[in-house]
């Protein structure tokens, strides 16, 4: 028997009230046993990914990489770990995620370097401002560079190679060098792995402790590092000091 149309829309609007009232009675039950501020989920679809990235990466910068759940991360966001797994299909997906937006964070850091009409500065710059973002985002620093895991996934094989986008500024600033002549032996490649294998080692150094335990300055060591490089590459010592104390001054 066919029910009355009056009847149907009744009871579609006591079924949508009931499930609005169960739903709300969630959210107050996950925010009073996780001790977690949760808001009612208003994302839209597209814009999901996005903020829940947004939520494990804010998590990593607070509380580290042990912090970072997928339960913690709904629990934020307002809804079931269904939620994160449904938008990216597993653990890694989440954090491959958050690895490319922190690798676009470190690029928007060298891209926001300006550049001169003397490379060598702009090298030195960059340095600096390498080592500034490893010591501003350490916990976010260490995951990119897959140093330490995040959520309890580690990555390896081909998960390494995120981030090669975050190289460009660099490898245009060296080959920049070379045109202009200051740079003449190896090759481009070369000099910009070797300034960045560097840089990540001083980088790391700090991060654990080291530098502060033996007192080592730390801009004078990222200076080093640059003078030493440019001059092996054949810039010509003198111009290298010039261009090191025109990159201090700016």
């Amino acid at each position: 028997m066919r029910m009355p149309r009056v009847c149907v829309a009744r009871r579609t609007r006591y079924l949508e009230r009931r499930g609005a009232g169960h739903s709300r009675g969630v959210l107050r039950h996950t925010a009073a046993t996780a001790g977690t501020k949760v808001h009612r989920v208003t994302t839209a679809p597209e814009n999901r990914r996005q903020e829940l990235t947004r939520i494990a990466m804010n998590l990593l910068e607070a509380e580290g990489p042990e912090a970072v759940s997928t339960r913690k991360v709904a629990a934020a966001y307002g809804a079931s770990t269904m939620a994160v797994y449904s938008e990216f299909g597993s653990l890694g997906g989440l954090v491959s995620s958050v690895v490319d937006q922190g690798f676009r964070l470190l690029e928007a850091t060298a891209r926001g370097v300006p550049g001169t009409d003397d490379p060598v500065a702009d090298l030195a710059r960059l340095a600096s401002a390498y080592v500034a973002f490893g010591r501003e985002h350490p916990h976010l620093y260490r995951v990119i560079y897959a140093v330490s895991p995040l959520a309890g996934h580690r990555r390896s094989g081909e998960e390494l190679l995120q981030g090669a986008e975050a190289f460009a500024a660099w490898g245009e600033t060296v080959a920049r060098a070379y045109r202009a002549g200051r740079l003449s032996r190896g090759r481009p490649y070369d000099a910009t792995m070797q300034l960045w294998l560097a840089l990540h080692g001083q980088v790391l150094a700090e991060l654990a402790g080291y530098l502060g335990a033996m007192r080592m300055p730390d801009e004078p060591l990222v200076d080093g590092l640059v003078h030493a490089l440019v001059i092996a590459y054949g810039d010509d010592p003198a111009a290298t000091a010039v261009s090191l104390a025109t990159a201090r001054k700016a």
